[in-house]
């Protein structure tokens, strides 16, 4: 029913430009964090999705899971494109020896 209690919500992308590949990718639940800040607007469901390349451009969709089982899948998002990654900074160490006589 209608009224059913929402169990959680489930995820899934795809990477525009490769659809054609890899249609849409299910998130499972261990990549799916709460944002710092909840949502000013009590009915939006604000998740964050971990993993997704960097300086890539998605398209997502949510469903409602209740306990009869995953509802429909909502309309897409907007195309949201994930910002470029920190290179990364190795760090050195100097292991010369010195020599006593």
């Amino acid at each position: 029913s209608e009224d059913a209690p929402v169990i959680e919500y489930a995820f899934r992308y795809y990477e525009c430009g490769n659809y054609r590949d890899g249609g849409w990718v299910l998130v499972d639940s261990s990549r799916i964090e709460l944002p710092e800040q909840p949502s000013e607007d009590c009915t939006a469901v604000r998740r964050w999705i971990t993993g997704l390349e960097p300086e890539r451009t998605y398209v997502v969709q949510v469903a409602e899971v209740l306990p009869s089982g995953p509802g429909e899948w909502s309309d897409k998002s907007q195309r949201y494109t994930t910002p470029p990654v920190c290179p990364e900074v190795q760090l050195f160490t100097s292991s010369h020896k010195t020599h006593r006589a």
